[in-house]
C-alpha cells in the first residue's frame, strides 16, 4: 500500500499525462495489486502503474480508449476529454481505363481483339468489338469491364496482353471473371494470367459452365500490371472472357 497526492492521481492516472488542475494535498491509500490488464487476451502494460482504491481500479483514460481502437483528445477550451471513433481513411481507387489507362497491347495475330469500356467511354479498342455494354455468361451487365477474345481460328498457342501502369502506387487489384455471354459455349479453355512486372501472380481457367468468380491479387510496389489471355484446345470456337468492374486500391 503506497499513499499518494489526490490532485496528481486525478490528473495522471484518468488521462495518462500530468494535468492542469491543483493538487488538494490530501493524501490517499492506494494498492498495487493489478498484475495485468488484457485486451482480448492480451496482455498490455500502460506506462502509469494501475492501482486500487476505495475499492475501485484505476487505470489511465488514454491507455484504455487507444487500446480499443478510440480516439483521445483532449479539449482544452471545453475542458473535456473527446473518445471518438478515428475516421477510416478510404483507399484510393482508380479505374482501368478512366484514371489508369492501358499502355500496350499485343496479339498474336489481328484476328484476335480487345475493348476496354468506362462509363461508355471506350480506352481501349483493338479489333472489331465496339459495344459500350457487355455481359457474362450469367447475364450480369457491365459498364465498366475489359472484354478479350480470341478468333477462332487462330489457333491454340493464339494470346493477347494487355498492361496498365502502377508506378508502385497500388496495393491491389480487383475484378469480377468469367466467360463472355458470347463465348460461353466455347469448347475451349480459357486461360487468363495476371502478371506483376512480368511475374504470374495468378492464373484462372474458365471453361463452358463454369462460373465468374471475384479475383484479388497483390500489386503493392508493382511497376506494371499486365493481363494475359491464352487457351487450351484448338476447336474453331472463339474463346473469350470478360473482367468486370476492373479496379486498383
Amino acid at each position: 500500500m503506497k499513499k499518494f497526492i489526490l490532485g496528481f492521481v486525478t490528473a495522471a492516472m484518468f488521462f495518462g499525462g500530468i494535468g492542469t488542475y491543483a493538487a488538494t494535498n490530501s493524501k490517499i491509500d492506494v494498492v498495487w495489486n493489478v498484475k495485468a490488464i488484457k485486451f482480448d487476451g492480451v496482455t498490455k502494460t500502460p506506462s502509469n502503474k494501475p492501482f486500487v482504491y476505495n475499492g475501485s481500479t484505476y487505470v489511465p483514460l488514454r491507455f484504455v480508449a487507444e487500446n480499443l481502437n478510440k480516439e483521445v483528445i483532449w479539449d482544452k477550451s471545453t475542458q473535456s476529454v473527446l473518445i471518438n471513433t478515428p475516421k477510416q481513411v478510404q483507399p484510393k481507387v482508380s479505374y482501368l481505363g478512366d484514371t489508369v489507362k492501358y499502355m500496350n497491347y499485343q496479339e498474336s495475330t489481328s484476328l484476335n481483339a480487345a475493348i476496354l469500356v468506362y462509363n461508355n467511354k471506350i480506352d481501349l479498342n483493338n479489333g472489331y468489338l465496339s459495344s459500350t455494354s457487355s455481359k457474362d455468361n450469367l447475364s450480369s451487365v457491365y459498364k465498366h469491364f475489359l472484354l478479350m477474345m480470341l478468333d477462332d481460328y487462330s489457333g491454340d498457342l493464339s494470346n493477347s496482353l494487355v498492361e496498365f501502369p502502377l508506378g508502385s502506387k497500388y496495393n491491389q487489384f480487383t475484378t469480377r471473371l468469367g466467360l463472355g455471354d458470347e463465348y460461353k459455349n466455347s469448347r475451349n479453355t480459357a486461360i487468363v494470367d495476371f502478371l506483376v512486372d512480368g511475374e504470374i501472380i495468378k492464373s484462372v481457367e474458365l471453361k463452358a459452365g463454369d462460373f465468374p468468380e471475384d479475383i484479388t491479387i497483390g500489386v503493392k510496389n508493382g511497376k506494371k500490371l499486365g493481363i494475359r489471355l491464352t487457351r487450351n484446345g484448338s476447336n474453331p470456337d472463339y474463346t473469350g472472357v470478360i473482367l468486370g468492374n476492373p479496379v486498383l486500391k
